[in-house]
């Protein structure tokens, strides 16, 4: 539950500007997209609060702590923080549901098509 409001608070953050001007300073040309990567962090947490869509929220938060580990790795800042966050991430995910990766299952679109199979063998 945690990591999702803190990627919703940290996404907000960034989208609305309310990041300490030193802190953007600090992330060099990567501070003038501050807005976008908020947008990108608050959109995964918001996907990952609704149980059918956490598999593509956890898909986006998982690239999200991804490319802030790029990001440290480039700037030569320490990787622990985004790399514990993955870690929470992913856990977090599969504790709540151990079909994480598969929430889409009882879609209309795959039971259709399953059930439409069935009946075609059966005949």
């Amino acid at each position: 539950v945690y990591k999702r409001q803190v990627m919703l608070l940290a996404g907000s953050a960034k989208m609305f500007g309310l990041m300490p001007a030193e802190e953007v300073e600090k992330m060099g040309p990567i501070g003038h997209q501050l807005g976008l990567i908020g947008a990108g962090c608050f959109f995964s947490g918001l996907l990952l609060l609704v149980p059918r869509t956490s598999s593509i929220g956890l898909l986006l938060a998982s690239s999200y702590w991804g490319g802030a580990i790029c990001t440290h790795l480039i700037q030569g800042s320490p990787i622990l923080v985004p790399a514990i966050l993955l870690v929470l991430t992913w856990t977090g995910s599969v504790l709540r549901d151990r079909r994480a990766l598969w929430s889409f299952e009882g879609s209309p679109v795959l039971t259709s098509s399953t059930s439409h199979t069935s009946a075609t063998a059966e005949v």
